[in-house]
């Protein structure tokens, strides 16, 4: 037992130093003045950086971009990855190529990512104007701009974690015993009742899983839409990861940066309390 426990020293250490560390350092500039420059003395200001959060409109912006952009990607991201594990359950030709190749989307780099689809999206030589003018259609409209800019952020954070899911929903479907493949197809289950009857209640806990984990990175989210917005705020595409950054590392406005960052991690915390309470009353059931 000591002899685990030592082998945990290593662990604790660099969480310790990398991420306890920081995140306290973040937490303590949030209720002060502080500038990571030494330019003015720190003082104590209590929760005046909050209410200047909150009464920030590109916060705002930020949240309320949020409520939509959290929620549609958590839950396509979750129905798609199932349905494409689901597909590549059962044996062919090329399967292993084929998971391969899908999961190349989320072993690219979000600033890659951002990188190549701010060239596919581009005004005037991107694919909604490229491909159109081949088939001689009009273009369509500029799918950065006003009105489609957080649908295509959605639509690129799918695009890359939609693999993401089902490479660790795959084992656990095929894992599931054969015999119940097998009756269903007996009883003339439809496919979309085989996901809700057999994969969804076998795999609840590892859907809840990678749920929270969706949710938490969901949130944090900015790499891909810097690059894709050549790396200017746009209150129609800003979300909280990226305002975080953006108010920290390019306004030099650490104090808001940190305090929006921890506002983050207390909706991590809070969906965090809510999963393991769902997980405990599935152990309960």
């Amino acid at each position: 037992m000591k002899r685990s426990i030592l082998l945990l020293v290593p662990f604790a250490v660099f969480v310790t130093l990398f991420v306890v560390c920081p995140a306290l350092v973040g937490l303590y500039s949030s209720f002060t003045n502080y500038d990571p420059r030494g330019s003015v003395p720190v003082r104590f200001v209590g929760a005046s950086n909050y209410a200047l959060l909150i009464s920030d409109k590109e916060f705002q912006s930020a949240v309320r971009n949020a409520t939509l952009f959290v929620p549609a990607t958590v839950i396509i991201e979750m129905g798609v990855g199932v349905v494409l594990a689901y597909v590549l359950r059962k044996p062919f030709p090329g399967r292993g190529a084929v998971r391969v190749i899908l999961l190349i989307p989320w072993l690219i780099s979000p600033v890659a990512n951002g990188v190549m689809w701010r060239f596919l999206f581009h005004r005037k030589t991107g694919l909604q104007n490229v491909i159109p003018s081949l088939l001689g259609l009009p273009g369509l409209p500029d799918l950065r701009g006003p009105g489609y800019a957080i649908v295509t952020v959605i639509f690129i954070e799918i695009w890359r974690k939609v693999p993401f899911v089902g490479f660790l929903v795959l084992p656990a479907i095929i894992s599931i015993p054969t015999e119940q493949w097998d009756i269903a197809e007996l009883e003339g289950m439809s496919h979309f009742v085989r996901v809700c009857q057999i994969v969804v209640p076998r795999l609840r806990r590892l859907l809840l899983t990678i749920m929270f984990l969706l949710f938490g990175d969901s949130l944090g989210v900015f790499e891909s839409i810097y690059i894709l917005y050549g790396g200017g705020p746009r209150l129609d595409a800003i979300v909280p990861g990226f305002y975080s950054y953006w108010k920290a590392f390019k306004v030099f406005s650490w104090t808001l940066g940190s305090t929006s960052a921890w506002l983050i991690a207390a909706a991590v915390l809070l969906f965090g309390a809510c999963y393991l309470v769902l997980m405990r009353l599935k152990e309960t059931q």
